[in-house]
C-alpha cells in the first residue's frame, strides 16, 4: 500500500473540511435565530443551535490548523 504524502493528506484534510464548513454555515444561515432557535427548540439532523455552532468553529480551527501546515 502506498503511503500519502504530506501534501495530499493536507489537501485532502482541507477539502473535507471545506465541505464540513459550507454544510454547517448553511445550516447556520438558514435556522431561526436568536432565542427563536432555543424557544421553539429546533433541532436539524439531531443537532441543536449550539451543536451545529460548535461544530463550524471547531472544522474552522481544523482549517486554520491544516491551512498553516
Amino acid at each position: 500500500m502506498k503511503k500519502m504524502s504530506s501534501r495530499k493528506l493536507v489537501s485532502v484534510m482541507l477539502f473535507y473540511n471545506l465541505i464540513a464548513m459550507f454544510i454547517s454555515g448553511i445550516v447556520l444561515y438558514i435556522m431561526p435565530h436568536g432565542r427563536v432557535a432555543y424557544w421553539t427548540g429546533w433541532t436539524f439532523l439531531g443537532l441543536s443551535k449550539d451543536d451545529w455552532d460548535g461544530l463550524h468553529t471547531i472544522f474552522g480551527f481544523l482549517m486554520l490548523i491544516f491551512g498553516i501546515w
